[in-house]
């Protein structure tokens, strides 16, 4: 069986110590079996063939911009089947202006 896929989507304001979030989920993840990949860079969410790819997606980003085309790419993959999770302070406190972003994640 291969393994499952995990994107750790990294950054944003250091208050919510992401590196360190990261850090704990990736060791979690690799743990159980996932491979994991770490992503410091909202570019990752233009390739829309590598979200679909992904079993679980997991932002760890607080505050900041994104563009509401990269949204509906990771979207358009969560609708296909690609999971997400996270924490509050680098998940729903991400993208603040974004709601498209909020309603995906349940909050803000």
């Amino acid at each position: 069986m291969a393994e499952k896929k995990a994107l750790l989507l990294v950054g944003g304001w250091d208050g919510h110590q992401p590196e360190l979030v990261a850090k704990r989920f990736s060791t979690f993840l690799g743990e159980s079996g996932f491979e994991v990949q770490l992503e410091r860079s909202l570019d990752i969410l233009q390739d829309r063939e590598y979200l679909f790819s992904l079993d679980l997606f997991i932002p760890i980003w607080t505050m900041g911009e994104l563009h509401s085309k990269l949204t509906n790419h990771l979207a358009d993959a969560i609708g296909s089947g690609v999971g997400v999770a996270g924490c509050h302070g680098g998940m729903c406190d991400a993208f603040r202006t974004n709601v498209l972003w909020q309603f995906i994640m349940g909050g803000n």
